[in-house]
């Protein structure tokens, strides 16, 4: 039952914040609207707008002769003779015009009448103009009326400014003189759809009534037009000079034009089929109130200027929209939906300032029983004090904040004061630790929107009071799915950590759960309530995970160097073994037999090269360590490296007679500034490798080529090969492949090529396949120069 009063109230108040302002202001505007209140500024609107639209194009088909002052200065005063009328008819008969429209009313009989009346038939096309009077139409005259194909009304209702905006089809099925007009061209001419005739026909109108065609009565008469003016087109005859007749339009108030522009802008509108189309009274009372319903949620959300701005951008769009729909021959009401935009915001706005000035009443009281136990104890303490103080010194000084203030009001205003007082305190201390903090310290809403941030952790984490935590740390601290694993462990109340690498720099980020508000009372008791934010650490720990890091990689060259002195005793105690028993072998037969000079010669012979073996196992390994402490220097010297490495070759082919060493060379200039020593090195380890490794014999190959920036040196075998397994750890001290057998090494030499590589800054790199052979090719710079490099 609990949660459904507490599921309706929110109900209730969702729509008391969100709906209510836009409903009533709706209601307002739609019962004015229906009362007519709202009538005379759409009709300001109506004409502005038609003004701002500017003018529009006459149909073609429409041409006026004027019966204007200069016409009757010269014929007569209104009305006219009825023979000027014969001879008008005449000529447009001759003129072969469509439909003659005479927009004058001829009510009573004349002598002229059977000259007219002829001449009306001979044209056949001629619409005569009704008048009405105190309610009763006045027909034309008998005789004119039966040579007429057409009679039409030209009874009219202007609004209460005085300007015509609609046109009434048929009355006492009598249509309007433009109508009439219209439907003799559909007979004569082609046809012209007309619209619906049972509902008034709001004109739009084309612009000022000089821009009209037309053609003054007396220059027609005096057949000074042109008779193609008037081929095939409808001819509407009526008088512009002043004081006859006064039509007020959105372009013609002061002064105003004649009736004729409104029958000629009839004739027109239906001709182009551009009357303006007007909604229905229904449809604008609907569209006002879902207007009014659906705009006051999106304005609860913004400040009081963001609502002007907004309020000002919509009736500026919606006046835009209504001239862009007059432009399509729509008229959109103007008056009653602005009215309802700037009413809905002012009702907004007077509702949200009286909302947040009763929450703001029951946030106080809420946080003053919150806080009261705080209060009572200073105020505890503050009357200890003033125990062990003397009287005279704690004078009363009058409070200002509740002087002036009526009794009611003191209490609440006091309350605020004095929590207003110890938060300001308060948070001038923790501002102060907050700025002197070495590392980064937030804290931030739910939401996650930041309201604390002091200096550190704005400058790391780049970010400011009001900005989003989780814009900032997703995706540069945390992804999109950690974030919010850890979002979900935070709300349940428990803390977090992580450490995050941002460049060379390392930081520790905590998470922790902030409770900052009151609980709320419940019928049971205090319930527990999720966080209400968070507070964020964060700690630069680059030196501290540089010292791990430095402490791991000494504890990893510990145990390289372990491993290392491992391989070398081994190495080293398996390698000195061997010659160390040939010469303990060789000496004890020596000392014990007689030998002849040749066999002693032999013997001597086997000691000279254990001793060898020996000196060149220790000189390798004295040059491995003079690389590895950066004195093994290079001396380049100009070199002939055609000469050089066949000088290689042939000695190492002494050593061998199951092997056949060939030397190949490519290069044009063989001249290049290189370490012999080092170069010596190089190729005589890689040669005597490829030798020892290849036991069933075969050719050996030694390759020299020049290239633009380089010489390229290869040495290609017919051996055993290297599994792939042991390439990446080929070159690594005393190590050796795993198919080498029996075959003795001690794993510096391909170390020592490495070395003796690097210290050229050239390239070392190596192709191999087991039981097909290897290929070491060797990239060294052209003249790297003749100083000396250590590494």
């Amino acid at each position: 039952m609990n949660w459904q009063f507490l599921r309706a109230n929110t109900n209730l108040e969702t729509i008391r914040r969100y709906l209510l302002p836009g409903g009533m202001a709706a209601l307002f505007v739609v019962g004015l609207l229906r009362l007519g209140v709202w009538q005379p500024l759409e009709h300001l609107a109506y004409n502005s707008l038609f003004r701002f639209r500017g003018s529009l194009s006459w149909d073609q088909r429409l041409v006026v002769v004027a019966i204007d002052e200069a016409s009757l200065r010269q014929l007569g005063h209104f009305p006219l003779s009825r023979k000027y009328y014969t001879l008008l008819l005449d000529r447009l008969t001759k003129a072969e015009s469509s439909v003659v429209v005479l927009d004058v009313v001829f009510s009573e009989a004349t002598l002229e009448d059977r000259s007219l009346a002829a001449a009306i038939a001979r044209h056949g096309r001629v619409v005569l103009a009704q008048a009405s009077s105190q309610g009763q139409f006045l027909p034309p005259a008998p005789q004119l009326k039966a040579p007429a194909i057409a009679i039409g009304h030209v009874l009219n209702a202007p609004d209460s400014d005085g300007v015509i905006r609609r046109i009434y089809p048929e009355i006492q099925n009598i249509p309007s003189l433009g109508i009439a007009a219209v439907q003799v061209y559909s007979l004569v001419q082609e046809p012209v759809v007309l619209p619906d005739l049972h509902q008034p026909l709001w004109i739009n109108w084309l612009g000022p009534a000089q821009q009209m065609p037309q053609y003054t009565l007396t220059e027609v008469l005096n057949g000074n037009v042109p008779a193609q003016e008037f081929r095939d087109k409808i001819v509407v005859v009526g008088a512009t000079a002043k004081g006859l007749s006064n039509l007020f339009t959105p372009f013609d108030r002061n002064p105003p034009t004649s009736g004729v522009y409104l029958d000629a802008t009839a004739i027109d509108n239906l001709l182009q089929r551009r009357f303006l189309r007007v909604p229905k009274t229904r449809w604008l009372v609907v569209m006002l109130i879902l207007a009014g319903l659906g705009l006051s949620p999106f304005l609860v959300y913004w400040s009081w200027g963001q609502r002007l701005v907004f309020l000002a951008g919509l009736c500026l769009g919606w006046v835009l929209l209504g001239l862009l729909l007059l432009h399509l021959n729509y008229w959109l009401p103007i008056a009653s939906p602005l009215i309802l935009f700037g009413l809905t915001t002012a009702i907004v706005e007077v509702s949200e300032r009286l909302r947040l000035t009763t929450r703001l009443r029951q946030d106080i009281l809420r946080l003053w029983q919150f806080y009261r136990q705080n209060r009572f104890l200073l105020t505890d303490l503050n009357q200890t004090r003033d125990q062990l103080q003397p009287p005279s010194a704690t004078p009363i000084v009058p409070n200002p904040l509740t002087e002036g203030i009526p009794s009611t009001t003191v209490q609440p205003v006091e309350q605020l004061a004095e929590l207003a007082d110890q938060l300001a305190r308060a948070q001038a201390a923790y501002s102060a630790i907050a700025r002197n903090l070495s590392i980064g310290l937030l804290a931030a809403d739910r939401d996650g929107q930041v309201w604390f941030c002091n200096p550190v952790a704005a400058e790391w984490l780049a970010i400011r009071l009001g900005d989003y935590l989780q814009d900032q740390l997703v995706p540069d601290w945390f992804n999109p799915t950690e974030w919010e694993a850890n979002w979900q462990i935070l709300s349940a109340g428990q803390p977090f950590r992580r450490e995050s690498q941002r460049g060379d720099r390392w930081f520790e980020i905590k998470l922790e759960p902030l409770f900052y508000q009151p609980a709320l009372a419940t019928g049971i008791g205090i319930a527990a309530q999720p966080p209400t934010g968070l507070l964020l650490l964060l700690e630069d720990i680059t030196l501290y995970k540089q010292a791990e890091t430095e402490v791991r990689n000494a504890l990893e060259r510990e145990k390289d160097l372990n491993e290392l002195k491992s391989r070398f005793i081994s190495t080293i105690s398996h390698e000195f073994r061997t010659p160390l028993t040939t010469i303990q072998s060789a000496t004890e037969l020596l000392e014990h037999y007689e030998w002849s000079a040749e066999e002693k010669q032999e013997r001597f012979q086997q000691i000279h090269r254990a001793v060898q073996h020996m000196t060149q196992l220790l000189e390798d390994v004295l040059l491995i360590g003079r690389a590895e402490v950066g004195n093994l220097k290079f001396r380049p010297a100009r070199l002939n490296l055609t000469e050089f490495c066949q000088e290689i070759v042939t000695s190492l082919q002494l050593t061998t007679s199951n092997h056949s060493l060939t030397f190949v060379s490519a290069s044009q200039s063989p001249f290049a500034w290189f370490d012999a020593k080092l170069l010596r090195q190089i190729l005589t380890n890689l040669i005597s490798n490829a030798v020892k490794y290849s036991p069933q014999g075969g050719v050996i190959e030694l390759g020299l080529q020049q290239e633009t920036t380089s010489f390229v040196l290869w040495v290609r075998d017919q051996g055993i090969g290297i599994p792939p397994e042991d390439l990446p750890h080929l070159f690594e001290h005393f190590y050796r492949a795993n198919n080498v057998g029996s075959i003795t090494g001690t794993g510096l030499g391909l170390a020592i090529v490495k070395k003796s590589v690097e210290l050229h800054q050239g390239t070392l790199t190596v192709q191999s396949q087991v039981g097909v052979g290897t290929e070491f090719r060797v990239a060294l710079p052209l003249n790297i120069g003749q100083e000396d490099i250590a590494i």
